[in-house]
């Protein structure tokens, strides 16, 4: 179990830092759902990273909310189309599935 935690929390971070990248590029053209998406995304990804960092009691819950923000997160990077963006929803399909396995 310890691995899949490992994984997630790995998954997590690697998710968060390009939802930050892709907030930064969606700032220019003003597509506030996106931004407030990935902002979302980008906290959850790494509250949840650092949980899983510390075996914390609560990993569970935090590990669906993350699995469940990050897949919504995705389907919307996927619509916009740009590089940055399906980098982040690839990204955050697979911290949603590692997600799924540690919760």
């Amino acid at each position: 179990m310890e691995q899949v935690k490992g994984k997630a929390m790995e998954l997590c971070f690697e998710a968060a830092i390009l939802c930050e990248k892709t907030y930064a590029e969606a700032l220019d053209t003003q597509n506030t759902k996106l931004i407030r998406y990935v902002r979302d995304c980008a906290d959850l990804c790494y509250t949840c990273g650092q949980f899983c960092a510390r075996d914390s009691e609560f990993m569970g819950a935090l590990s669906k909310a993350c699995a469940d923000t990050c897949e919504k997160c995705a389907d919307l990077c996927d619509s916009v189309g740009t590089d940055i963006a399906k980098e982040c929803a690839e990204a955050c399909r697979r911290c949603a599935k590692a997600c799924r396995s540690a919760a």
